[in-house]
């Protein structure tokens, strides 16, 4: 098995340059990228056309975050990703970038494509996205039947209730879940929202893994639904509150009611 993993600091011709050189990169299997703020939108595009000769690829991890990457980087990406037949595993990590509605709505349209992934992870933060933007990739996200791992954070997008909703509602058709990371932050998801969440959550029964973020304003985890949910075994808080411990205190003590909760 051919695998390929480059963690660097490169302009986007030494990248190129450097797929040139490699021998038979086109039979690998395994591909895990990870640039640092160097490849720009022609980085992007010209990494997708190496890509897309690499047809066996089972697993692709882009970690391209805080790069400058806009609608047309991420269209090429997503182009490239769509022709591979054999992929289970696939990570987008494009936080930090300005791919905005239209880099949103390639990826949504992309996801009913990628309905054989086991594990996805969608890392979408900090990217001008709007309510409406979210609001159809979170539903989108019902194609994905196959998927046992998902991973998804939307931090510092518009969301609000709307966007929760479509969100669960796609989620709720992932039922081979057995790992979540859900991390969604906006002021404008009330109560209601987080109770929509948490009723999602509850209702996935093979669940067993959960990840989220909590924010100060977050109701997320508090509901009667969630105290009697069964099935998580194992449950990871990333919080990030202003105020004092008390109020974190408080909010771990709920989750611990969570029943057969093994470890937090």
């Amino acid at each position: 098995m051919l695998k390929l993993k480059i963690l660097y600091y490169m302009k986007f011709r030494q990248i190129i340059q450097l797929f040139e050189d490699l021998p038979d990169y086109e039979n690998l299997e395994i591909i895990s990228l990870q640039f640092f703020g160097s490849i720009y939108q022609e980085g992007a595009s010209s990494i997708a056309l190496f890509l897309k000769k690499c047809q066996k690829l089972t697993s692709l991890k882009l970690k391209f975050n805080n790069n400058n990457i806009q609608s047309t980087g991420t269209s090429k990406l997503v182009e490239a990703i769509n022709s591979f037949k054999n992929l289970q595993y696939l990570s987008i990590q494009i936080g930090g970038n300005q791919i905005g509605d239209e880099g949103a709505n390639i990826i949504t349209l992309s996801l009913s494509k990628w309905d054989n992934l086991r594990r996805l992870q969608l890392y979408l933060y900090d990217n001008q996205i709007s309510v409406k933007e979210v609001s159809n990739l979170g539903k989108s996200l019902r194609y994905l039947t196959q998927l046992r791992t998902l991973e998804i954070s939307f931090l510092r997008n518009e969301i609000s209730d709307e966007g929760a909703l479509a969100i669960s509602q796609g989620i709720s058709s992932c039922t081979n879940l057995t790992k979540l990371l859900l991390y969604l932050e906006c002021k404008k998801i009330t109560e209601k929202g987080y109770l929509i969440l948490d009723q999602c959550i509850s209702g996935l029964a093979n669940l067993l893994y959960l990840d989220c973020y909590l924010s100060q304003d977050s109701t997320l985890l508090q509901s009667r639904e969630i105290l009697n949910c069964k099935n998580i075994k194992q449950l990871k808080l990333c919080i990030q509150w202003d105020s004092n411990d008390q109020q974190v205190k408080k909010h771990l003590q709920n989750q611990l009611k969570i029943k057969r909760l093994v470890k937090i």
